[in-house]
């Protein structure tokens, strides 16, 4: 396997911008409009069918899984086809519909098999008799033949090649369901490839609980003496190193054509694949496999994909000893991984209306955020009302409210900070206020009323996409047992939930906002309200008394109690009032998920917002995800972990807290347990989630300034990791502040 390991590494730092899986921009070209006349659910099923007959089936001797794809450094006038290809995608905007950020449902998968989905399907198509109904089944058939006749191709490669192991295994997996962990896992990464490589722009595609659903086929072929310990590592780790072949180079967030792939060139170029480890079982009982320790062990330090998700559940640290210190050190190798609190989470998923059973099935859809497993997509994902209502007139059509993320994110553009100025303005206007009380009702308020919309927005979308769900057709359609039982799309009525992000940008900002005028202006009235406020709004400049009063309050994360009370009160009030919405439309399958999270927005927020009464200056970075602002955490990890503990985390179905680590003080095998104690505590204690990030600050700077030198230093971003001299100069210097 050191091969494949070092194959997968070499393509993640060597890369060139400009690497382009080519072959895919050239055969969509050919496919454009070679469908056009037909409805999208047969155009979809008809042009994927024709590029999975056309396109490359590359194998190598040492591949033990099998599916790669031809990609290659464009030249100049292959990259102006690409820029005209990019500059229309009519392929990809009119027929294969983007629908990433998703789980698909792999248990069906496993035990059907594609043959056997594909029966499910036909007998379902004898059944229906609208033609949209029709259609939508039909397509999704041509998919599945699609899919076959590729894995048998592949089987013809490896026949030519002499790879008898694998083409048995993908022979297998074309005619029936697996009956081995080998064909199982196979054809779990066939259908990863072709979403990642070939179907959606930024997959962001989640793996499922594979050390649960595989595990099975594991213990039989270890049983039957078909499969070892060893051999299953192997299996396992060349499958990892698949998934960071199909990667480009850059960051997808802040980065740009300069410094970046792109998901143009590259479907996958920055997308994180997730996979799902240990964790309760639905009886909430301890979900640890074997595989979940040959899936840990098989993590590489040194890989971007899959971001291994922990479901921790309390005392899994002292229930499962060695795992927990694999982990541990896996982490503190900086790999791509976050660890869940089961025991939060699932509680979260209650409070807003979630069974108990379909909580304790709680799986990822991206970056930071809980989802409900297969069974549910986060309604800006897919096609939308106006795209699924094409058989209406055009003129009924622009009657149809398109939906758009911006409209529903939060209250105000830039996040929630702005919203706290906007709230301390009316303060002012209104004559002033007698205590922090009246901030905080004014901040509710708007939040409520924000919420209602968000909900009567979504809950519009989803109605009116239900009423043309057989319209249209996704990949992840064809695999849903709900979407072909109810012959409607995933985005409309082929999943249980519809989930939609509350996400709060700039928290321990906004909460130290409130401790400051708090400590400021009602307990110590050492600066009255209107003199902040204009302070704040004239950036501190010739009010250097009033931001050195404000500095002297201690931030969130310190571990003080006020400003822990304070991110106590503000984290209640959302978590409350998120619960209180859903609860009141209890049975709409739509869930609002209450989240602590910015991923990379707090930058892109700050620099377009002024100053905070938190002495934050103008055009400077919120605070990220759950973490304290930059250098208020000033007295060490242990309190800010403290401050962390406090919050009612229950209520929250993501938070993610960047867990940013020297190594050197975690050294040996002393350090390590050191290391796993703590985090075992926090998480004990009822922390939501931890990514750790084990890079020494100084390491950072050097990187900075001697890039080539530091090709392979991988760092957490937010829910995924990246290599730290690809990112663009101001991320890479809000990663360097976050060590202060």
């Amino acid at each position: 396997m050191q091969n494949n390991v070092l194959e997968a590494k070499k393509a993640l730092t060597a890369k060139s911008i400009k690497v382009t899986s080519f072959e895919r921009i050239q055969i969509m070209n050919t496919l454009r409009d070679k469908y056009a006349h037909l409805p999208q659910q047969l155009r979809f099923g008809n042009v994927l069918k024709d590029f999975l007959t056309l396109v490359s089936t590359p194998v190598r001797e040492n591949d033990l899984i099998i599916g790669r794809y031809v990609e290659k450094e464009v030249n100049e006038q292959e990259d102006e086809e690409c820029k005209a290809f990019f500059a229309d995608w009519n392929v990809y905007k009119t027929t294969v519909f983007s629908c990433g950020h998703r789980t698909l449902d792999w248990e069906r998968l496993v035990n059907l098999g594609l043959v056997g989905i594909r029966e499910d399907v036909s007998e379902k198509l004898d059944k229906v008799s609208e033609a949209e109904e029709q259609n939508f089944l039909s397509g999704a058939i041509l998919v599945l033949d699609g899919i076959i006749a590729f894995i048998e191709r592949y089987a013809d490669e490896c026949e030519k090649n002499g790879m008898t192991a694998q083409r048995e295994v993908l022979r297998a997996i074309a005619n029936r369901a697996p009956q081995t962990f080998y064909e199982a896992l196979q054809l779990c990464w066939i259908v990863a490839f072709i979403d990642c490589a070939y179907v959606t722009g930024n997959p962001t595609l989640t793996l499922g609980r594979m050390d649960r659903f595989l595990n099975t086929y594991y213990e039989n072929d270890v049983k039957n003496g078909f499969l070892t310990r060893e051999k299953a590592k192997d299996l396992i780790t060349d499958y990892y190193c698949k998934h960071n072949l199909i990667m480009g180079v850059g960051e997808h967030q802040i980065g740009d054509e300069s410094n970046s792939t792109g998901f143009d060139r590259i479907l996958n170029f920055d997308a994180p694949q997730y996979l799902l480890l240990a964790g309760t079982d639905e009886q909430g009982e301890d979900g640890v496999t074997e595989l979940t320790y040959l899936f840990a062990e098989c993590i590489q330090p040194s890989f971007k994909n899959p971001v291994i998700v922990v479901r921790y559940y309390k005392g899994l640290n002292e229930k499962h000893p060695k795992l927990w210190q694999t982990l541990s050190a896996k982490a503190l190798a900086s790999s791509s991984m976050m660890i869940y609190n089961d025991d939060d989470i699932i509680s979260a998923f209650i409070k807003q209306g979630v069974t108990e059973k379909d909580a304790r099935n709680y799986g990822h859809f991206g970056c930071n955020w809980a989802d409900l497993g297969h069974d549910s997509l986060i309604t800006y994902m897919g096609p939308n009302a106006f795209t699924m209502a094409r058989t209406l007139p055009k003129d009924e059509r622009n009657k149809i409210e398109r939906y758009n993320i911006g409209k529903v994110r939060y209250s105000s553009p830039l996040g929630y900070p702005e919203e706290f100025m906007n709230v301390f303005g009316e303060v002012i206007s209104e004559g002033g206020a007698q205590s922090i009380d009246v901030f905080y009702d004014k901040f509710a308020r708007k939040f409520s009323e924000f919420l209602e919309y968000k909900f009567k927005f979504a809950k519009e979308e989803i109605e009116l996409r239900k009423k043309f769900g057989a319209n249209v057709l996704t990949l992840g359609d064809v695999l849903s047992a709900r979407s072909i039982e109810k012959v409607s799309a995933t985005c409309a009525d082929g999943v249980k939930y519809h989930v939609e992000v509350s996400g709060f940008v700039g928290f321990a900002t906004v909460a130290d906002c409130f401790t400051v005028v708090e400590k400021l202006c009602f307990i110590d009235k050492s600066v009255t309200l209107e003199r902040l406020y204009e302070a704040t709004v004239n950036d501190f400049i010739g009010y250097d008394d009033v931001l050195e009063k404000i500095e002297s309050v201690e931030k969130f994360g310190s571990g003080e109690e006020r400003s822990t009370a304070n991110a106590k009160r503000l984290a209640l009030l959302v978590g409350e009032y998120v619960s209180k919405i859903n609860r009141q439309n209890e049975g709409s399958g739509i869930i609002i998920m209450p989240s602590i999270q910015s991923d990379t927005w707090h930058i892109k927020h700050g620099k377009n917002m002024g100053a905070t009464p938190d002495g934050r200056r103008k055009g400077e970075p919120y605070s990220q995800n759950v973490n304290p602002a930059p250098r208020r955490s000033v007295n060490g990890r242990v309190a800010m972990l403290d401050s962390l503990s406090a919050l009612p985390f229950d209520y929250f179905t993501s938070g993610a807290l960047n867990f940013d680590v020297q190594p050197d003080h975690f050294k040996g095998k002393d350090g390590l347990e050191n290391f796993a104690n703590l985090i075992g505590t926090y998480l004990n204690s009822g922390g939501l989630h931890l990514q750790i990030n084990a890079v020494g600050k100084e390491d950072l700077i050097k990187a900075k300034d001697e890039p080539e030198k530091y090709k392979d230093l991988r760092v957490r971003v937010t829910g995924y990791t990246g290599i730290f001299v690809d990112f663009p100069e101001n991320l890479q210097d809000d990663i360097i502040n976050r060590m202060d």
